[in-house]
C-alpha cells in the first residue's frame, strides 16, 4: 500500500458498503492528534472516517505484513478496526479463506472493500446459505442474479414433479438446465419449489423476480406438473 491510510469498508448486499476500520501506516498519530488532520490524503472519505473513529469502539491490531489478493499488501503500521470487525491479519478475517479484498478508487481516493466468501464457494447455483444477508430472499435474488451473469438470461422454469421431490429446471440462454429436487437439510437451489403455498414457493418467486421474471405468487402456487414459466413477446406466461 503506497500510502498512509486505507479506509476498510465492508460489502452488504449488492453495492451497500459500510465502514468497518482503516489502515493506519502511522496509528501514533491518532494519540497525537485524534482528528481529521490525520486523514488529510484521503480527502472527502476523511470526515466519514473521523466521526467513524469518534463515534465507535476501536481496537488496534498490529501489523507486520499482510497480503490480501489482488497484489495488494500493507506492510507494518497497524488495524484500527470497529470492535466487533477482525482485521485481515487476524483468524476470522483471513484473506482468501473468509473474505476477499479488493482496492478500489474513490473518486481518486484508494479504499478497500471485503465481501464475505462463506456463501460463495464453487458455482453460483451450489452455495449454502449460512448468513451474511439481510434475508434467505436476499441470498436467492443473489444467487439468480449470479448465474444470469455466467449463463445468460433465464428463459424457461419447467415444473417437472410435484411432492415428494418438487423437480424443477432452470432452463438459461448459452442452453444450461440447472435442476432443483429432493430437498437437502439446507437453503439451496433444491429448497426452491412451485406448485402450493409456503416457503418454497416465495423464494423461488424473489429467485425469478430478480432476474426479469414478473410472475405473481399465485401463478407460481397453482402451477401444475408438466407446466412451464416462459416468456412470450415479453410476457410471461404459464403453460
Amino acid at each position: 500500500m503506497a500510502g498512509q491510510v486505507c479506509p476498510i469498508f465492508e460489502q452488504a448486499e449488492g453495492d451497500k458498503l459500510s465502514l468497518i476500520g482503516t489502515w493506519l501506516q502511522f496509528p501514533q498519530n491518532l494519540e497525537i492528534v485524534p482528528d481529521e488532520v490525520n486523514f488529510m490524503e484521503i480527502g472527502h472519505v476523511a470526515p466519514m472516517l473521523s466521526a467513524y473513529l469518534r463515534r465507535e469502539p476501536t481496537r488496534r491490531v498490529n501489523n507486520d505484513e499482510v497480503h490480501v489478493g489482488n497484489g495488494v499488501e500493507f506492510a507494518g503500521g497497524a488495524f484500527i478496526m470497529g470492535a466487533s470487525n477482525k482485521a485481515p491479519n487476524e483468524l476470522g478475517a483471513v484473506p482468501g479463506v473468509d473474505f476477499e479484498y479488493i482496492l478500489k478508487m474513490n473518486n481518486g481516493i484508494p479504499i478497500l472493500i471485503r465481501s464475505s466468501l462463506a456463501n460463495k464457494e464453487g458455482l453460483p447455483e451450489d452455495r449454502v446459505f449460512k448468513g451474511g444477508y439481510d434475508s434467505i430472499e436476499s441470498f436467492y435474488r443473489e444467487m439468480s442474479a449470479d448465474i444470469v451473469k455466467q449463463r445468460g438470461k433465464l428463459e424457461q422454469v419447467k415444473f417437472l414433479s410435484h411432492y415428494p421431490d418438487f423437480e424443477i429446471e432452470f432452463w438459461f440462454e448459452d442452453g444450461t438446465k440447472i435442476y432443483s429436487g429432493e430437498r437437502t437439510l439446507y437453503h439451496d437451489i433444491h429448497f426452491l419449489t412451485m406448485g402450493y403455498v409456503g416457503e418454497g414457493p416465495r423464494y423461488l418467486k424473489h429467485f425469478i423476480e430478480a432476474v426479469g421474471f414478473n410472475v405473481s405468487e399465485e401463478q407460481i402456487e397453482n402451477i401444475k406438473p408438466g407446466e412451464s414459466i416462459w416468456v412470450y413477446d415479453e410476457q410471461e406466461r404459464v403453460k
